[in-house]
């Protein structure tokens, strides 16, 4: 089901990649920008341990170099930038797999799918900007 919802209710994703080893390096094994950052060892982790026992991991709170980085990204450079001009369409009924999937859970959506889109969305957009996201039931 597509739902609107701000920036605010959407979790930073937990990765961005595909991993099941706890090596933080590793859960976020596909991003060049959160890579360097565990480099240089500016990586901002939180690890939010919640009442189920599932422990989400998040990089949150990218300088203004690392956006840098991220602005430059073939990957997340152009949807950053389409993003922020309101260019980028969520058209979840023909293209699913390109979008923001997201669970609610414990008060906020948790991306499942999308991952690199919903942190743009994090670090680029304003916390009141709506933006679609598939609302799945389960995680």
């Amino acid at each position: 089901m597509k739902k609107e919802i701000k920036v605010a209710d959407l979790d930073y994703p937990i990765n961005l990649g595909e991993t099941k080893t706890p090596n933080l390096e590793e859960w976020f094994c596909k991003c060049d920008v959160i890579q360097n950052m565990f480099e240089s060892g500016k990586a901002s982790v939180v690890e939010i341990e919640q009442d189920s026992g599932f422990v989400k991991r998040v990089v949150t709170s990218l300088s203004d170099e690392q956006k840098k980085l991220c602005k430059k990204s073939s990957l997340c450079g152009p949807l950053i930038e389409k993003m922020q001009t309101g260019a980028y369409a969520y058209n979840l009924d023909d293209n699913e797999e390109d979008n923001i999937q997201a669970a609610f859970h414990d008060g906020s959506y948790l991306p499942y799918e999308g991952k690199h889109r919903a942190c743009c969305a994090k670090n680029f957009l304003s916390p009141d900007c709506t933006i679609c996201v598939k609302d799945i039931t389960k995680y």
